[in-house]
């Protein structure tokens, strides 16, 4: 029996065919088993990147074919936002698998670390993230993971923006190379884009040059930190500039941080149609599309009014730039 075990000033390096993969500093913790074999229960916090996070996990004892259950909740405290994972584990001693649920919270508060280890302790129960924290986004389903890959087949996303959740359903896997590959598909029945971009403390609807400007820059943002990856969007109807944008589909490609525009199709207000493809890339003033458009249609005035370009604060600074180069649209 190990009553406790504590660990400071640690340094972990974690390799992975001879290649670092990455190392974690100022090891700190506590751990203890009820026998060698466990079960285990540990907290540690660490620095991992020049990031401070904590994790706590607990651990079932294996049964005779190396099959054992974990419980752990990681705490990226620089950027609010907690992992929970909870499943069974096979395969120790040769190639690991796991194989449970994940849920993935970002609050706009820190996450306190009693509550934290309450959702942990727990036995027997799915632990989550304490309700009280106020979430932007969570994210829920099952999950498969190897060393080398990891699948969610079916989840579901939750972005909180002002009081409307919006819910998209998708699925993600997750290729552990050298870099980080990413597919994923997200759908969803409506989205309130207003919502999502508009300024928390603003009662304004934001105008739709504002709105697609912040998203581009979202995606930009994006891309840079994961990686490769490829995104397919489906939105059977969207909110944007206080009209209704339908049949949404789209599809992107990310790598070296620039973005490939493989297609965006949508119908308008009016029923008039878009189709776009092109680059994204962020030039000196904010994100730059270069590409065809293309927009056809029978009513093409309730457009007129979405050449104003009233942009958000977010946004405003980038916009007035812009508009001193010649080659910029700035918002629009």
């Amino acid at each position: 029996m190990l009553d406790e075990v504590s660990v400071g000033g640690g340094r972990i390096e974690v390799t992975k065919q001879g290649r670092p993969q990455f190392t974690l500093t100022n090891v700190a913790g506590q751990a203890s088993a009820q026998s060698l074999s466990g079960p285990y229960k540990v907290s540690a916090a660490y620095a991992v990147g020049g990031r401070r996070q904590e994790i706590r996990f607990s651990t079932s004892e294996p049964d005779p074919a190396g099959l054992f259950r974990i419980k752990s909740m990681l705490n990226d405290v620089d950027r609010n936002t907690s992992y929970v994972l909870d499943g069974s584990v096979t395969g120790l001693g040769a190639i690991p698998a796991f194989d449970g649920t994940i849920i993935v919270r970002a609050a706009n508060t820190p996450i306190g670390e009693e509550e934290q280890e309450a959702d942990v302790e727990s036995e027997g129960t799915s632990a989550e993230p304490p309700r009280e924290a106020i979430s932007r986004f969570e994210l829920k389903g099952p999950i498969r993971a190897t060393p080398g890959r990891a699948e969610l087949p079916a989840f579901d996303l939750t972005l909180h923006a002002k009081g409307h959740p919006q819910i998209f359903k998708g699925k993600l896997t997750l290729d552990f190379g050298e870099r980080v590959a990413a597919a994923a598909e997200l759908a969803a029945s409506f989205i309130d884009l207003d919502a999502l971009f508009a300024a928390p403390s603003s009662e304004e609807r934001p105008s739709p040059a504002a709105v697609l400007y912040m998203l581009a820059d979202e995606v930009l943002t994006e891309a840079a930190t994961l990686g490769d990856g490829t995104l397919k969007v489906a939105i059977e109807q969207a909110g944007l500039g206080g009209d209704l944008v339908g049949a949404i589909d789209m599809a992107l490609a990310a790598k070296d941080g620039a973005v490939v525009i493989d297609h965006v199709n949508a119908v308008l207000p009016g029923d008039n149609r878009v189709e776009a493809a092109g680059t994204l890339k962020r030039g000196s003033f904010g994100p730059v599309f270069a590409g065809p458009i293309r927009v056809e249609g029978a009513g093409l005035r309730p457009l007129t009014r979405w050449a104003w370009m009233r942009c958000a604060p977010t946004a405003r600074r980038s916009w007035v730039e812009a508009s001193r180069s010649p080659r910029s649209t700035g918002c629009g």
